[in-house]
């Protein structure tokens, strides 16, 4: 079993062992990484976007604006959650979380300590 064969490894450890945490993504993590940039920008977008939401539904209807905060509310609240479950393109484990603890602003996979935050110039690829 453990005699290093090509049959007895795991080959989602032996991309982990092979692949440091500060080598650039390979072309398959790529659309991974980009994925959580995106993730964090859709989040950004949603907080400067409470005041002019807030304010257009104020202007449709005053009675319109108390409801329209509880869907920003809530369409935050599932952006966050959404973003805290996406997964390290180079380790598959959960980014942010490891058991019951989680690290909101984490910049390094909780797991594997690869970098989640590339420049434009890594990622394209």
């Amino acid at each position: 079993m453990g005699d290093g064969s090509l049959t007895s490894l795991n080959l989602r450890n032996f991309s982990k062992e092979r692949r440091g945490p500060d080598e650039p993504p390979l072309i398959g993590e790529v659309e991974g990484f980009r994925d959580i940039k995106r993730g964090l920008v859709r989040i950004g977008i949603l907080f400067l976007s409470f005041f002019p939401w807030r304010f257009l539904a104020g202007l449709v209807s005053p009675s319109l604006s108390y409801p329209a905060g509880l869907v920003w509310l809530l369409a935050v609240f599932i952006a966050v959650n959404l973003f805290l479950a996406s997964r390290c393109p180079r380790c598959c484990e959960s980014c942010f979380r490891k058991g019951l603890s989680r690290d909101t602003f984490a910049v390094r996979c909780v797991h594997c300590g690869t970098k989640l935050y590339w420049p434009n110039k890594d990622l394209s690829g």
